[in-house]
């Protein structure tokens, strides 16, 4: 044959050994859906064989190809006939390309959207007999060269197809009378199409059930990008279902689908109009499964938001939410990064939301779990096992999460509301677990954070964040001879950060004196294995537990021998156990301390800690109280800026997760702004929010009608938006605390922001408006804007540090505001149709509100002479100025009705009319 002898060890005989008689081996990636109906490329094909593979012409390696309705037959390879038609490969090395050529297809017509193409590869070797290969398929008969006769013919096997997909682009309706009768029809097409854009899945229908194929799977789409994303949401103002019942799968599942967002808000907005729930009783199955489809095809960038997701029970359904890979449960099969679960509803289920990635050394990057409710106070409306769990993440945020009610009854193993699995460059913050119960009397253990790291040196740390995290309501009766109960847990890692977390333990903490508990351990008597080089500031560890037993009872313990490397200050260590328990500072390495100062001295950390009685707000709202002796005893150098509700840490901060303030919620209605057709205030346009981005990105009451506020309150480039919510910001306020005895005595104010809806916020644009170090008390609170007469409150309010404080609204009466009895030409607000508000119109920031008079107190010649110079024709396009009473960012003294021209909007809709009168400020 002409095969080159081995040199050391030929073989005996006629013929080498060198796999001639062995057909060559054809790998190529398959091809997937197009949309392209031109010539197709067909790439990477890699064709080995040891005698060498033929490329000379009509030898070459061929690609056959038809549609799968044509015939299964070989005639030859022109349009004219039915059956394969074929392209020699273009080049003369492997990897091999081809061409292949529609237009050769039987009758010459090309192909159409819905075609399915099946095609396999042939390759031959120079053996002189040729050993001819294919992929994929298997021959009627061998052939004696790529130039396939009909013999060869018909193909049988498996033989690999694509189809010619379907364009799809836009909003379509799904459920009865839409586009797609079904979520299961339109997610199909949806599997098979070319996107040439975003597509919206509108649900219209409230129910999804019959009719529906369960699991829904949302495949890979080769199309999908940043750009050509998925979309399935409840159409506007409807509320859908999508039920069923799936015992070993999900009832959607997202099988390596990228781009894809499933968004229960009906608005726009953070509503929660879509409830997904799988009634079965299995164990092995989810509400919604994302999983990696193959080693090379994870599903990323998916956002899943805004949803109910519900089981069957806490003790039967599997998960809320898995990540994974081949099956429930499971490791992902390759990385699922870059997903994000935000502002769900999830409960019913052993486990709320479980994503792993794949191994220590393949990791999920970007994932976000943030600001989800995970079950209720409802009995039966949690979890049997967990709350979040994740295993094999780097970066993840896992961050503003509520988590309770995991009630156990019985069993041996580990229950958390928070649980990181060789997790590391974590950022676990702004979370509250609570509302966890072990009710056994066997060995089951709770733990409200716990970590379990092999990450745990300085080469390769888990460098884990827990900040301003809230621990509370954990009660055991479990007889374990390990542990019992931790409110946080570190096990195994290196450099983790613990900072500003607040852990309260209370009640019941253990049913054996062999099972102690503790709010903060650095490993426990169970995994034994403690972090190492951690870093604990600015914590409250509270224990305040009870027991039954004689059971030691700890704010912090460790199994460490010592604490080298490592940085414990500026904590609160408090203890006020109680029954038969044993109350105990710390814990290191089996030797127990019942004071701050032996356990200083033994772990040689926490010269600035304390143990003092932290005085909460209550037991369940963790707010500081005025008399606190936390406040301002932590240390500044953390990185952590803000505590969990997102107001500044004043400098010292306070221990524990909430700073040392108050906070103010108020409803105010701004004439200027309001309009009663939508019985609030007037949608923020986008000229309106531009206005705001370019003249009013720091607050605008630094001038001496309001005393010269030197206020450094400010937002980002961008920071004011037109989304068609009504939480959108229409414009800056003043809010002032004022002296209970004399309400003219300003204690303190501050900027802060009113919405459309009339709330008032702080500068994140939700959150009640805080006052820094300020201590609870009875104020009045006033409320000025920089062309309305202000308001304050008709009666002094307690104002103290509540994370809900209701709010005090001005809306609902004239009586709510102060009514000054010496001004009798006008009550403190305007009735704006059953409503009330504040008087509008206050161009020159004055006391009064009038149309007529001298220049100096007079708002219309201010607008005239002031603002446009003397020229009634000017106007003033995107401005920010008091002038514009109207607040449309058009300053206009003339043309046009009251709606766009600021005198006539003065005189007709705030001064009904008549330009003699005169509105003072009740303040």
């Amino acid at each position: 044959l002409g095969i080159t002898r081995s040199g050391t060890t030929p073989t005996i005989g006629a013929y080498e050994n060198a796999g001639e008689f062995t057909p060559p081996s054809i790998t190529y990636t398959t091809l997937t859906n197009t949309c392209n109906t031109s010539n197709r490329s067909f790439t990477g094909v890699i064709i080995t064989d040891a005698s060498g593979v033929n490329t000379s012409p009509g030898t070459k390696p061929r690609v056959y190809y038809k549609r799968s309705t044509d015939a299964n037959t070989f005639v030859d390879n022109t349009s004219g006939t039915n059956g394969w038609k074929y392209a020699e490969a273009n080049g003369t090395t492997s990897p091999f390309d081809f061409t292949i050529d529609y237009s050769l297809l039987n009758g010459g017509t090309g192909v159409t959207v819905g075609d399915v193409i099946q095609y396999f590869v042939v390759a031959q070797d120079l053996a002189p007999t040729p050993n001819i290969g294919i992929n994929s398929g298997t021959f009627n008969a061998a052939p004696s060269s790529v130039a396939l006769t009909s013999g060869a013919f018909p193909i049988g096997g498996t033989i690999n197809s694509y189809t010619i997909g379907a364009y799809l682009s836009g909003t379509y309706t799904v459920g009865s009378g839409g586009n797609y009768g079904t979520l299961t029809n339109a997610v199909a097409a949806y599997n098979a199409a070319c996107l040439t854009g975003p597509v919206v899945f509108s649900l219209i229908d409230a129910n999804y059930n019959v009719g529906e194929t369960f699991p829904i799977v949302i495949n890979s789409n080769s199309y999908a990008s940043i750009t050509n994303t998925l979309t399935i949401k409840p159409a506007s103002g409807v509320t859908a279902t999508i039920t069923g019942s799936v015992p070993s799968d999900a009832l959607i599942k997202l099988n390596g689908a990228d781009y894809v967002t499933i968004d229960g808000s009906n608005n726009g907005t953070t509503s929660r109009n879509l409830t997904i729930s799988n009634t079965t009783t299995g164990t092995s199955t989810a509400v919604i499964w994302v999983s990696s489809a193959s080693a090379s095809d994870g599903a990323t960038n998916n956002t899943i938001k805004n949803t109910i997701i519900s089981g069957n029970s806490a003790t039967t359904t599997g998960y809320g939410i898995i990540s994974g890979g081949a099956s429930i449960p499971s490791s992902a099969l390759t990385a699922n990064s870059n997903n994000v679960i935000q502002n769900n509803r999830i409960s019913k289920v052993q486990f709320g939301i479980n994503w792993a990635g794949t191994s220590t050394s393949v990791l999920d990057a970007g994932t976000q779990i943030i600001s989800n409710v995970l079950g209720s106070s409802t009995p039966g409306d949690g979890f049997g096992i967990l709350g979040i769990q994740t295993q094999f993440q780097d970066g993840i945020i896992i961050r503003g999460n509520e988590i309770q009610n995991i009630v156990v009854a019985s069993g041996d193993q580990n229950y958390s509301g928070i649980s990181l699995i060789d997790t590391r460059n974590a950022s676990v913050e702004n979370n509250k677990i609570h509302g966890m119960s072990y009710t056994g009397a066997t060995t089951g253990k709770l733990f409200g954070i716990l970590t379990i790291s092999s990450f745990n040196t300085a080469g390769s740390p888990s460098n884990n964040l827990f900040a301003n995290n809230v621990v509370y309501d954990m009660t055991s009766t479990s007889i374990s001879g390990f542990w019992s109960l931790s409110g946080i847990d570190d096990d195994g890692g290196y450099g983790d950060k613990f900072y500003f977390n607040t852990v309260y333990l209370a009640g019941s903490l253990s049913g054996s004196s062999l099972a102690p508990a503790a709010c903060f351990a650095n490993g426990n008597t169970f995994f034994g294995s403690p972090a190492t080089n951690i870093d604990v500031r600015n914590n409250i560890f509270f224990m305040k537990g009870s027991a039954s037993v004689a059971v030691p009872l700890y704010a912090h313990f460790t199994i460490a021998t010592s604490y080298a490397g490592s940085t414990l200050n500026y904590n609160d260590l408090y203890t006020d156990v109680s029954g038969s328990a044993i109350a105990n500072i710390g814990g290191i390495n089996s030797t127990d301390y019942t004071t701050l100062g032996t356990w200083q001295a033994a772990s040689g950390e926490g010269a600035n800690s304390v143990s003092v009685d932290p005085v909460f707000t209550s037991s369940t709202n963790f707010a500081l109280q005025a008399t606190s002796p936390v406040i301002s005893a932590g240390v500044t150098g953390t990185g952590i800026t803000t505590d969990i509700t997102g107001s500044g840490r004043n400098n010292p901060p306070s221990m524990g997760a909430y700073e040392s303030k108050i906070v103010v919620s108020v409803k105010v209605w701004l004439q200027g702004a309001y309009n009663s057709g939508l019985s609030r205030h007037k949608d923020v346009s986008a000229t309106w929010a531009s206005v705001l981005n370019a003249n009013a990105l720091t607050q605008p009451y630094n001038t001496a009608a309001f005393g010269n506020y030197a206020g450094t309150e400010s937002v980002a480039s961008g920071f004011f938006t037109s989304t068609g919510a009504t939480t959108d910001i229409v414009d800056w306020v003043l809010v002032e605390l004022r002296d209970a005895n004399t309400p003219t005595t300003i204690v303190t104010r501050r900027a802060a922001f009113i919405r459309e809806d009339g709330m008032i916020v702080d500068l994140d644009g939700v959150s009640p408006v805080a006052f820094k170090g300020m201590t609870s008390g009875n104020y009045f609170i006033a409320i000025r804007h920089r062309n309305h007469l202000g308001i304050r409150t008709a009666s002094v309010q307690l104002v103290n540090g509540s994370e809900s404080p209701v709010a005090y609204d001005f809306t609902t009466a004239q009586s709510q505001a102060y009514q000054n009895t010496g001004i009798t030409t006008n009550a403190a607000m305007k009735d704006l149709g059953g409503v009330f508000g504040m008087w509008g119109g206050n161009a020159n920031q004055n006391t009064s509100i009038r149309a007529s008079g001298g220049p100096t107190i007079n708002d219309y010649l201010f607008l005239v002479n002031t603002v446009l110079g003397g020229d009634i024709e000017l106007i003033l396009n995107n401005v920010y100025n008091s002038a514009d009473i109207n607040m449309d960012g058009i300053v206009r003294a003339s043309g046009g009705g009251p709606s766009i021209n600021d005198y006539l909007f003065l005189v007709n809709t705030i001064l009904n009319g008549d330009i003699s009168i005169i509105l003072n400020q009740h303040l």
